[in-house]
């Protein structure tokens, strides 16, 4: 099995949602940094996050394999974050964990600009919805549970857009989601005063309220997965 290497937002989100196991069940172990396992685990206990003992359960439960950088992955990560603000440095170290870990590595993250930048250097990049299809698929979860994990992800916050974002997940992955809810979806461009723009628009999804009105896809609402469209 390829090795699986991972930042932060995975483990929180499957923590917050009691589905953290379904990371050693799928891939055996995963690899994180010491930035990720400080900010998941050290930070998280100062705050008082029920999650960060999740976490550090799992951690003392060996399957979490936590990585010290050497000077010249220092030295990288401090380089590639000089050029790119918008990276978080438990995100950079990642990146450059799963790039030297093997050319078939798995990398975990949700953050839409990480996941870019590591895609654009030949990443294999996945997130928490690619966990829950792929726990699905490996009759981890049947359909039901999986529809609930997902309805319990956006519960704790996790933005409905993020979940459907074309940017962030192939389409054959967001078809999978919607499938849980009998849905379907539109995604398509055309023609607005400021120029060409995305646009979404829910066709069904049973046993959900949604939006029935085209939804123009700005920016921000892809990055970021603001607002909800379905609740």
């Amino acid at each position: 099995m390829p090795p699986t290497v991972s930042n932060i937002s995975p483990f929180i989100w499957l923590a917050k949602i009691g589905k953290l196991d379904l990371l050693k069940e799928l891939f055996g172990e995963v690899v994180i940094s010491e930035e990720t396992c400080k900010e998941a685990v050290e930070k998280g206990l100062e705050e008082g996050f029920s999650d960060a003992l999740v976490i550090k359960d799992a951690y003392e439960q060996r399957w979490i394999k936590v990585k010290t950088l050497n000077k010249n992955q220092i030295a990288v990560c401090e380089k590639v974050m000089q050029h790119s603000f918008e990276l978080h440095k438990g995100e950079v170290q990642a990146i450059v964990l799963a790039r030297e870990a093997a050319k078939d590595a798995l990398l975990l993250m949700d953050d839409s600009s990480g996941r870019a930048f590591a895609e654009a250097r030949g990443l294999k990049v996945k997130g928490v919805l690619y966990t829950i299809i792929a726990a699905l698929r490996n009759e981890l979860l049947d359909k039901a549970q999986a529809k609930e994990t997902v309805l319990t992800l956006v519960k704790k916050g996790f933005r409905i857009l993020a979940v459907i974002n074309p940017a962030m997940h192939p389409a054959e992955e967001t078809q999978a989601v919607l499938g849980l809810f009998d849905g379907e979806m539109d995604i398509y461009e055309k023609e607005t005063p400021e120029g060409v723009s995305s646009f979404l628009r829910i066709r069904r999804m049973t046993g959900q309220k949604y939006s029935k009105e085209e939804i123009q896809l700005t920016s921000e609402m892809l990055e970021k997965g603001i607002g909800n469209i379905a609740t």
